[in-house]
């Protein structure tokens, strides 16, 4: 009897490995090995030579300012994740610790690392740059605005435009959003302030942001109630409302709508990606070029909010690390699908290893998605890294 419950436990574990390393038709997740440090909402960039570089983030000590938890502690650690190599190797970080700043690639492979705030302190104007080629941080000329967790993106033309953000420390009185932009020049090194009027006329924090055919830059918010897009224009330097409401409260689904993230594909259309009063994840997709909205509907998963979005190719997003909410709290939800924007549907994919909240997710060159960190539902903050392999990519090494 004894051996007989042996074979059937020994079965059912099979089917059950079988089953957690399933490879549908879009891919599967694999465990990789830890990074060096354990953390979550941190920056990742894919460098030239095709490794990641990721720095920042929250770590372990945690403390309160003003009228909330702001983290974990933030950090000033970097490291860089070799795909040849498979392993994380620690490089130099930031001159201080801070936390919701913002960074961006430039042309050239060095990245810029804007405002954010210390512990005790409003938000910063410092700016410097890392050159992970080097290793080497180099401290550059100030913002004209004091800013945390704002926005920025690289036009065209190599300079960067940054914008929105808030003004102080987190609670204080009188912390206002930011609506004066400005342009960081890679070549001459400075911030140029744009004219008053030529200003955001939302300064909510900003959600998403991409580069259009025509150079202008679609900016988008929390749209609960503001509920317009605005278009910057590179030539003129002005900030434009779009007419088209990105909601429609006149469907009960998308009354109470909150935008999370945006997705450019290559005609023009933009993928947005919400939720509604319901706490279910919804997906539109804009046609600049028409100013129309497309309804797609609700994530194939019951209940998800926010999540990390990696756009895959041209008809394929990936969406995983997201949370739900339960009874009276959020958990994570390790289930993990594929958004095809050619036939609209979602499509379910094998479960992840980790599946945990504030990742940070990077498509690398070779076409699979590195997810890093994140939190569990203790909180605490995870080391943790594994990979979403593509079916096609499978097919390629074979």
């Amino acid at each position: 009897m004894n051996n007989y419950l042996g074979v059937c436990l020994g079965l059912i574990l099979i089917i059950f490995c079988l089953l957690g390393c399933s490879t549908s038709n879009y891919g599967h997740f694999e465990k990789l090995p830890d990074m060096n440090v354990a953390r979550a909402r941190h920056k990742s960039f894919l460098m030239k030579d095709g490794r990641v570089l990721l720095f920042g983030g929250d770590g372990s000590v945690r403390y309160r300012d003003g009228w909330r938890f702001v983290g974990e502690r933030a950090l000033k650690t970097a490291e860089i994740y070799d795909p040849k190599t498979n392993s994380f190797t620690m490089t130099k970080g930031f001159s201080q610790i801070r936390y919701a700043f913002n960074s961006i690639m430039l042309d050239d492979g060095r990245v810029l690392i804007t405002g954010g705030q210390r512990k005790g302190t409003k938000a910063l104007k410092q700016a410097e740059i890392y050159d992970p080629i080097s290793d080497t941080l180099t401290q550059i000329p100030d913002m004209n605005f004091t800013r945390r967790s704002h926005s920025n993106i690289k036009l065209k033309d190599g300079k960067i435009l940054i914008f929105g953000g808030w003004s102080g420390r987190v609670g204080e009185k009188g912390n206002k959003y930011v609506k004066k932009a400005e342009l960081y020049d890679p070549i001459q090194n400075k911030f140029e302030i744009l004219p008053e009027y030529l200003n955001l006329k939302y300064s909510r924090e900003i959600i998403g942001s991409c580069i259009l055919n025509d150079s202008k830059v679609f900016i988008v918010k929390d749209l609960n109630k503001e509920e317009q897009a605005e278009l910057f224009d590179p030539i003129t330097k002005q900030f434009t409302v779009l007419d088209k409401k990105l909601s429609n409260k006149s469907k009960k689904h998308y009354n109470d709508y909150y935008l999370y993230k945006t997705i450019l594909l290559e005609n023009d259309k933009i993928v947005l990606f919400g939720r509604n009063r319901n706490q279910v994840s919804q997906f539109d997709i804009y046609d600049y070029k028409t100013n129309t909205i497309q309804r797609v509907g609700s994530s194939s998963i019951k209940n998800r909010i926010g999540g990390s979005l990696v756009k895959l190719d041209e008809n394929n997003i990936l969406i995983s690390n997201s949370s739900a909410w339960g009874f009276m709290s959020p958990y994570n939800v390790g289930r993990p699908e594929i958004f095809n924007t050619d036939t609209l549907k979602f499509h379910k994919l094998p479960g992840m290893i980790y599946g945990n909240i504030g990742v940070s997710s990077i498509r690398l060159k070779d076409g699979r998605v590195l997810i890093t960190g994140g939190h569990g539902k203790s909180s605490k903050y995870l080391k943790v890294s594994e990979m979403f392999i593509p079916k096609d990519y499978i097919k390629e090494k074979k």
